[in-house]
């Protein structure tokens, strides 16, 4: 990905997995590095909108003071990612539960009217509604033996 913010590609070494500012940062003391983390926001502030757009000068900008702030940004955006990969399985989780929920009350509707059906119609000829749902639902391994020969490839 081409993030000209977060992670330039002309600041990347190779295969080595670093970018310059970690190179930077382990050649410094902390006092050091906060004034040049510092002392770097000021620069994209100062030259906002002169080379680059000002909208990326002052994500440059804030990308420095964060490091300040929070420390390094691209650990704390990789904890935020994960954070909304776990809600969004989380949702999909629960809509999934209401969606078998649904089933099974559908199921269960499904029982009762064959049951009446049965009940006050007994010459109906339709019976195992329920059961041919359920069946197609959660399929057993017992049924793929009751193929007959001929459909199998």
């Amino acid at each position: 990905m081409n993030d000209a913010i977060n992670s330039p590609p002309h600041y990347r070494m190779g295969e080595l997995g670093v970018e310059a500012c970690d190179i930077a940062k382990a050649l410094m003391t902390p006092d050091q590095w906060h004034a040049h983390c510092v002392a770097t926001a000021l620069y994209y502030v100062l030259r906002l909108g002169r080379k680059d757009s000002p909208a990326q000068d002052a994500g440059k900008a804030i990308w420095w003071l964060t490091w300040v702030a929070k420390g390094d940004p691209r650990v704390a955006r990789q904890a935020e990612a994960e954070k909304d990969f776990r809600k969004r399985m989380y949702k999909a989780l629960l809509v999934n539960e209401q969606r078998l929920d649904e089933l099974s009350d559908t199921k269960a509707r499904l029982a009762e009217a064959e049951r009446l059906l049965k009940k006050h119609f007994p010459h109906f000829p339709r019976v195992g509604v329920a059961e041919e749902v359920d069946a197609f639902l959660y399929p057993r391994a017992t049924d793929s033996a009751s193929v007959s020969p001929e459909a199998k490839p």
